[in-house]
C-alpha cells in the first residue's frame, strides 16, 4: 500500500464516520448483492435499540429503495445500446440519533428527468391522506407488476419528504440521488 492509498483510505473512513454511515455499497446492484445487503441490515437492526415497528418500517423502505435503483438504473433498461449502460449504483445507510438515512444513486436517461422530478414533487406535496388516495388510485389503475407504487410506498412508510438531486453526466444520462429518512 502506498502513502496515497493509505491517505485515501483514512479520508474515506473519516468521511463515512462524520456522516454516521453504517453501511455502503458502490457497484452493480444485482439480486445477490441486494439479498446480501438485506441480510446485513437485518443483523445490524437486531443490534440496534430502535423500536420493532421502526425497524420493520426501515427494512420495508430499504427494500423499496433498493428495488427502485435496480429496476430503474440505465444498465437494467432493456433495448438500450450497450454503450449507454452503466451498472454503477450507490447505496448508503446512516444512523443518526433520531433517524435513519437511506441514500441511493443510479444513472438515469435525461429523457426521464422531467417525469421523475414532477413525480417526486407531487409526492412531496401530498399529506398522508393524499398519499393513501394516490396509492389506491395507482393500485386500481395498475395492469403490470408494481404499477409505479414504490415511491408512494416509501413516502407513506417513511412519513418524510424526499430530497433528491440530479447531476448531469452527459447529453444522454444523469446521476439521480435520492434520500429517504425514517424517524426512530
Amino acid at each position: 500500500m502506498t502513502q496515497i492509498e493509505a491517505k485515501v483510505a483514512y479520508e474515506l473512513h473519516k468521511f463515512m464516520d462524520d456522516r454516521k454511515i453504517i453501511m455502503s455499497f458502490l457497484g452493480d446492484l444485482n439480486h445477490k448483492v441486494v439479498t446480501s445487503i438485506l441480510i446485513s441490515v437485518k443483523r445490524l437492526l437486531s443490534m440496534e435499540e430502535a423500536d420493532f415497528l421502526v425497524k420493520k418500517k426501515l427494512y420495508a423502505v430499504l427494500v423499496e429503495c433498493l428495488d427502485n435503483i435496480t429496476k430503474h438504473n440505465i444498465a437494467n433498461t432493456e433495448g438500450q445500446p450497450e454503450t449507454n449502460k452503466n451498472p454503477s449504483t450507490l447505496f448508503t445507510l446512516s444512523l443518526e440519533e433520531d433517524h435513519f438515512k437511506i441514500l441511493t444513486g443510479n444513472y438515469i436517461f435525461n429523457s426521464n428527468i422531467e417525469s421523475l422530478s414532477s413525480g417526486i414533487e407531487e409526492l412531496n406535496g401530498l399529506n398522508k391522506e393524499g398519499l393513501q388516495s394516490l396509492y389506491r388510485k395507482k393500485l386500481l389503475e395498475s395492469k403490470s407488476e408494481g404499477g409505479g407504487l414504490g415511491m408512494i410506498d416509501i413516502s407513506l412508510r417513511s412519513g418524510c419528504k424526499f430530497t433528491y438531486e440530479i447531476r448531469p453526466m452527459s447529453d444522454q444520462m444523469s446521476f439521480f440521488i435520492l434520500q429517504a429518512i425514517v424517524n426512530k
